[in-house]
């Protein structure tokens, strides 16, 4: 029998095995790993290399979205057409296709059909501003350094920062102060206004229908 076939009578079995599949966290959790190995069993090379190189843009994607208030719009009124979102939003009818199309690629809204769109239980976790303050700061603070990062370790004989204020992200960011001293010298940032860090992560907070 192959690893692939192992998988697929995993899952079946894993899912007959658990009355309810959605509030059985053990079964999920187990039905969640399992695919995870199918995908990674399934996928060519070339395509998980494709993935990882345009995973910067599926980032974009989702603040370009956030941005335009996307995530809000569906979640007050679906379903929506590209048209509409494009003519509520202001944003090029072409721009607001393509945006749409990765994002549904990626779980964050539901494609309904070739033109017409709704919200997933992403859609609503990226409506709670908790959620949409943290990926904006990530975005915000990781990117450069992630960046940065060959350049700092190939100038730094491929070695591990040895503390906390003299790694990628001060190379990045030209600074000599800890990634916290840093971010709250920024205009604009106050990182006890909001938890900008804490947002990305309850999925028993996601707001329900």
């Amino acid at each position: 029998m192959s690893r692939i076939t192992k998988l697929i009578s995993r899952l079946q079995t894993t899912a007959s095995e658990s009355q309810n599949v959605e509030y059985d966290e053990s079964a999920r959790a187990t039905l969640l790993q399992l695919s995870r190995e199918l995908t990674a069993s399934l996928q060519a090379p070339d395509e998980v290399c494709s993935l990882l190189a345009f995973s910067g843009g599926a980032f974009m994607c989702v603040r370009l979205a956030d941005e335009l208030k996307v995530f809000d719009l569906l979640c007050e009124s679906s379903p929506r057409t590209t048209s509409d979102l494009s003519s509520s939003t202001g944003a090029e009818f072409g721009l607001i296709v393509r945006l749409l199309r990765t994002l549904a690629g990626m779980g964050f809204v539901a494609q309904l059909d070739v033109d017409l769109y709704g919200p997933t239980a992403v859609t609503r976790q990226m409506t709670m501003s908790s959620v949409r303050a943290g990926v904006k700061f990530f975005h915000e603070e990781s990117v450069p350094s992630v960046r940065m990062a060959p350049e700092y370790f190939r100038l730094n004989g491929w070695r591990l920062p040895t503390s906390m204020v003299d790694g990628p992200y001060q190379f990045a960011e030209g600074t000599e102060d800890d990634p916290f001293t840093h971010m709250s010298k920024k205009p604009g940032r106050n990182l006890q206004d909001q938890p900008t860090c804490t947002g990305c992560v309850p999925t028993d907070a996601v707001p329900q229908e």
